[in-house]
């Protein structure tokens, strides 16, 4: 599953994984299924147990059982947009961290996804194995201290998803 292709970036990337979060403090609360946090970026992941549909690629485009996906990866893109700026506002303090732009992926479990990763509509589309290595980029952007930062800021801002009580 995603979670376990993530323990590996853990482990080799340095990077800490924060698993079904809830960002409340937007008009549209919405979900964080995964978020990686580690020298080399910001990353939000969503994954789509796609086994048994069937799922067509065409450039930016893809279907999954002749339903445009176009609406999905948009909401990723804005999702990530407005982690980043609560990410960036919660995590001010440590200037070395500055501006934090959120990488949306989007990790699909199926038998073969050939022509990942691909970039589609601003949304990252790997298969789980393909996840630690589209995150090992040789670019680090994060010292390990404003890592650290990034991480206290993230565990301010973002709710667990089991503690959500009524609003």
């Amino acid at each position: 599953d995603t979670g376990k292709a993530l323990r590996a970036v853990e482990i080799r990337g340095r990077a800490t994984v924060l698993h079904d979060r809830v960002l409340t403090r937007v008009r549209e609360p919405f979900e964080i299924e995964h978020l990686v946090l580690s020298p080399r970026g910001a990353f939000l992941i969503d994954s789509k147990q796609w086994h048994d549909h069937d799922v067509r690629m065409f450039g930016a485009v893809m279907y999954v059982d002749h339903v445009d996906q176009a609406p999905m990866f948009k909401r990723l893109v804005e999702q990530a947009r407005a982690l980043g700026e609560a990410l960036t506002e919660a995590a001010a303090l440590d200037e070395e961290v500055g501006i934090v732009t959120v990488q949306p992926v989007l990790a699909v479990h199926m038998e073969k996804l050939p022509g990942t990763p691909r970039n589609m509509l601003g949304v990252t589309v790997v298969t789980p194995e393909q996840l630690a290595s589209m995150m090992r980029s040789p670019d680090v952007r994060w010292s390990p201290s404003a890592v650290d930062s990034l991480v206290q800021a993230a565990n301010r801002l973002l709710v667990s998803k089991g503690s959500t009580g009524a609003a």
